[in-house]
């Protein structure tokens, strides 16, 4: 057993590895951060938003979501939606949720 410990350890390590070769964990973070921010940004144009966290209309929740948009809503109360970004988003991915945040703001 001891072997086959030491031989998965390996591949842990090469993940960690690559993870922190060249800044990439800081790399992605900023990504994050900042696609979070244009999210953030974006959103305070619709009435009652703030940042990541918001809250919109019923209809609006629901036409983001028969979209396919995933993102946690109702937990905290009705109405009360959270946005989670992540390094992967890109700034195209950012705007076309706001586009279709506007679509459902009638």
């Amino acid at each position: 057993m001891r072997g086959q410990f030491a031989s998965k350890m390996r591949f842990h390590t090469a993940q960690i590895a690559a993870y922190l070769t060249d800044g990439l964990w800081l790399h992605n973070a900023r990504q994050a951060n900042a696609m979070a921010a244009r999210l953030g940004d974006g959103l305070l144009d619709v009435p009652e938003a703030d940042i990541v966290f918001c809250r919109l209309p019923q209809h609006m929740t629901e036409g983001l979501l028969a979209e396919g948009y995933a993102f946690y809503h109702d937990r905290w109360e009705p109405g009360i939606v959270r946005f989670v970004t992540a390094f992967s988003h890109t700034a195209d991915d950012i705007d076309q949720l706001l586009d279709a945040v506007r679509r459902h703001s009638c």
